[in-house]
């Protein structure tokens, strides 16, 4: 990797200290500015929250989060507390099958593969100036490795037998705006369209419907696709 691109990617515990609650916040925010215009207005109550309150939802069940750290430009320290957050990866999971097919059509709904997880990708983004093939590479490693972990603690019985499973197999659900690059991403990696979603139907997958008032909404972002949900399957050598 050159110098230009250096990056680590950390798993955030559930408890940070206040500076690094504020670093949180502020690449939250940051990130927020970046959303597409057509999702900025459900995002408004999000401007409000506290460095608090966004540490506060490292604590939610179920749900693990990690940050690329980009060298400090002075000290070229690449720590959580020295390194500057340029991009984050939010994931949920490992989910039930019927928290899984929540929200798809009954017509492509999954079955799990034996020995199988399921998680649902709650958000990814990266700052401008960072959005290249080397910090979501690093991202993406930091993500692999849990999904992995977590899948052989999940059956950790079969993977310690001898004659167990030779690969680790997880399934990741995410919606994304049509034309984005994770959309791009996906499916060039062999991922499938499980669903096309109106603007009203992004909201309420992503559970930001119940903020945004009725009248606020127009017909047609009831009625016209601007999104997709869609899943990747990953299998990894164990």
């Amino acid at each position: 990797m050159t110098e230009k691109h250096r990056y680590a990617s950390y798993k955030l515990p559930t408890t940070i200290t206040p500076s690094l609650a504020r670093k949180y916040s502020n690449l939250n925010t940051e990130m927020l500015r970046l959303r597409p215009a057509i999702d900025l207005l459900p995002m408004t109550p999000l401007f409000m929250k506290s460095a608090e309150d966004w540490a506060a939802e490292l604590k939610q069940p179920g749900k693990s989060f990690w940050v690329c750290v980009a060298p400090n430009a002075k000290t070229d320290a690449m720590s959580l507390e020295e390194g500057r957050w340029i991009g984050f990866y939010a994931l949920s999971g490992p989910l039930s099958i019927e928290e899984y097919n929540a929200f798809i059509p009954e017509t492509a709904k999954v079955q799990l593969e034996k020995h199988e997880t399921a998680w649902h990708v709650l958000r990814v983004m990266l700052k401008k100036g960072h959005r290249n093939l080397h910090a979501l590479l690093s991202l993406d490693q930091a993500v692999n490795d849990f999904l992995v972990a977590e899948t052989k603690r999940t059956f950790g019985h079969v993977y310690r037998n001898a004659g167990g499973p030779t690969t680790v197999s997880c399934r990741l659900q995410a919606e994304s705006f049509y034309g984005s690059n994770m959309l791009k991403a996906a499916l060039a990696a062999e991922g499938r369209i499980l669903r096309h979603l109106t603007k009203v139907e992004f909201l309420e997958v992503a559970g930001r419907l119940d903020g945004v008032r009725e009248e606020l909404l127009s017909q047609e972002e009831y009625s016209k696709p601007v999104a997709a949900m869609y899943e990747v399957v990953r299998k990894f050598s164990s």
